[in-house]
């Protein structure tokens, strides 16, 4: 019962922090490092300098990587809609000057 309800706690911060999987862990280490909260023994790897830098580096990565792409992707889905249509004119033209006049 106790791994299950520990889920359930993860799902809940999770999702309280809109998935950023990372926050809490953030959070928690910064605490711990400046003395607000005491953890237990099974988790005080949480304390050191190695796991809050790995934390904050995570979270500033998915936020910068996030921000990024959702600048970047719009960009390039317009400018290769615009080769798609440019490429469909110029087949299109290049058919039309390559016909055969009737007289």
């Amino acid at each position: 019962m106790e791994p299950f309800l520990g889920f359930l706690v993860g799902i809940g911060l999770s999702a309280a922090c809109g998935f950023r999987v990372f926050v809490p862990l953030l959070v928690v280490s910064i605490a711990s490092h400046t003395g607000h909260l005491h953890l237990s023994s099974g988790i005080e790897w949480r304390v050191s300098t190695a796991a809050l830098i790995a934390f904050a580096t995570a979270e500033l990565g998915g936020s910068l990587i996030t921000s990024f792409l959702s600048l970047v992707v719009p960009v390039l889905v317009v400018l290769a809609i615009g080769v798609l249509l440019f490429w469909a004119g110029w087949r299109f033209f290049q058919k039309r000057a390559n016909r055969p006049v009737k007289a």
